[in-house]
């Protein structure tokens, strides 16, 4: 197996060579990553970063990913462990010449200090230093050669002489009249006073031009970011390109140091950005108030759980939804479009029903096609006769004033499409059906047909006979544009079937036939 390419990388102002599945903290710049902010393109920010709050700061993922997919502070300090252990099981490797080291990421600050290959700074300040950051101290190094106009000393020694300078100015007369500050100011010049003289004694150097005076700088960055120039024109090059420069917004305007510039980019709220559901372009900063309303937003349907476009919700809930509420076309008991093939497989009126008896011919009642509500027909026979089959004990319903069916119902009956409603009256105390058949053109007419409407049990046993509305007649006119068209049965019937009714007996029948 080929090992990783090796890449340079810089953590707490040290060189060292890494795999270059490492990666520098996009935050700071300065530190490995180990800390997981972002679930889409999983880039990390450095302990360091988190510590102090970064994630809390960011609005969107420091590489730009356009899906709004930082991860909660939860979520990221779950991931650090994991992370450190990544970091120590993988192998840094000391730049400093001659050495051999490699460790773990926890043993890089013990090398540091105790490489063997470090150099002294060749300006005198004693100071020991890798080869790969020498150059970078000989900038700061307080005993750097410096010259400004004649003088040429080392950087320390002009910061004295003009500390002196500033003190004497600084002090009123009676202050230098003290014996205790002629004393320090003496001690201090002593030791500048040669340099000085030397300086303002030396010719300038001959030229056949005239030239300009040019001050050699040791100058630090204006924008405090720790870089020291040595002339005008490198303290301008490095201007242009300073991590601490300020720029501003191309969005909202604000002044933003340069190095923050582009996390800044991406996560400004006066940002244009289309919206990840519907593709309308608002600014970033308005997205969460957007999402209140988007229309293509995915909102969880109470029903099946799942996530459903907000402009379809409605639609889905009503048509589409695999747990939205619905009935059996039998037994119009309350399942759902995704249980009811097995509902179906159970459900007692999709079933032939076989009724016996002592006396007569044992019969057999099969499901009525295309009807809605449990209506049967008798093998081998037409629509004249039909039946509606309904758990008996569901007559206690009826005695309490309530309906057994819960909506209205559609059969087919003497060779029409007809249709079934139930009511319940607590003034009559009758339990009432109504069967009308349906009119197949405004122009027609239905015939009226005298109808019988008995209640059965299983055995053919009949249990008592609904009665014209009104008039208490047998035979009950279907069709008939008045009240002449219902059945009744009363209550005080039905409280004494159910006194009487056999235990064996689970199922009742209304016999529904047309009077010979």
């Amino acid at each position: 197996m080929n090992s990783a390419r090796q890449n340079a990388i810089t953590i707490h102002g040290t060189y060292w060579s890494a795999p270059d599945t490492v990666s520098l903290c996009p935050i700071c710049v300065n530190d490995a990553g180990s800390v997981n902010t972002c679930s889409s393109c999983g880039v990390t920010i450095c302990k360091g970063c988190f510590d102090e709050g970064a994630l809390e700061r960011l609005k969107h993922c420091p590489q730009g990913c356009d899906q709004a997919s930082l991860l909660d502070r939860t979520a990221a300090e779950s991931s650090i462990a994991l992370g450190k252990k990544m970091l120590n099981s993988t192998r840094f490797n000391c730049v400093s010449q001659g050495c051999t080291w490699s460790g773990g990421y926890d043993e890089l600050d013990d090398h540091r200090q105790s490489c063997g290959s470090k150099k002294k700074c060749d300006f005198g300040c004693g100071e020991e230093h890798p080869s790969e950051t020498m150059a970078e101290h000989r900038q700061v190094c307080v005993y750097r050669p410096c010259q400004e106009g004649n003088l040429k000393t080392n950087y320390k020694t002009l910061e004295e002489i003009k500390a002196v300078k500033r003190k004497i100015e600084q002090s009123s007369e009676e202050e230098l009249q003290s014996k205790a500050l002629k004393i320090e100011l003496f001690d201090r010049m002593m030791r500048v006073y040669p340099l000085a003289v030397e300086a303002a004694l030396k010719d300038p150097e001959p030229s056949h031009l005239p030239q300009m005076t040019v001050t050699v700088l040791n100058q630090p960055c204006g924008y405090e970011c720790g870089y020291i120039a040595t002339s005008c024109e490198e303290l301008s090059t490095h201007y242009q390109r300073c991590p601490n420069k300020t720029l501003y917004c191309r969005h909202c305007g604000e002044a933003v140091q340069q190095k923050k510039l582009a996390g800044h980019e991406t996560s400004c709220d006066q940002r244009p950005i289309n919206c990840t559901f519907c593709t309308v372009s608002i600014l970033q900063g308005t997205m969460s108030d957007h999402i209140k309303t988007c229309i293509s937003y995915p909102v969880n349907c109470s029903l099946c759980l799942n996530d459903i476009a907000r402009s379809q919700l409605a639609e889905h809930k009503a048509d589409e939804c695999s747990s939205r509420p619905i009935t059996c076309d039998k037994c119009l008991e309350p399942t759902t479009p995704g249980e009811l093939s097995v509902h179906k497989q159970g459900c007692r009126f999709t079933q032939p029903i076989c009724l016996s008896a002592k006396t007569r011919n044992p019969i057999t009642l099969l499901p009525q096609p295309d009807s809605i509500g449990p209506f049967y027909l008798q093998r081998d026979s037409d629509d004249s006769t039909i039946y509606m089959a309904f758990p008996l004990e569901k007559l206690f319903n009826v005695s309490n004033c309530n309906t057994i069916f819960p909506e209205k119902m559609k059969c087919r009956y003497a060779g029409k499409p007809a249709e079934m409603s139930e009511y319940s009256s607590d003034y009559r105390e009758v339990w009432q059906l109504h069967l009308n058949q349906k009119c197949t053109s405004r122009y027609e007419s239905n015939e009226v047909i005298e109808t019988y409407f008995d209640l059965l049990d299983e055995n053919q046993n009949e249990l008592a006979y609904f009665k014209m509305h009104y008039h208490g007649n047998k035979k009950v006119y279907v069709n008939y544009p008045s009240n002449e068209g219902k059945a009744d049965l009363d209550f005080a019937t039905v409280r004494v079937l159910l006194q009487n009714q056999s235990p064996e007996s689970a199922i009742g029948l209304i016999r529904i036939r047309k009077a010979s």
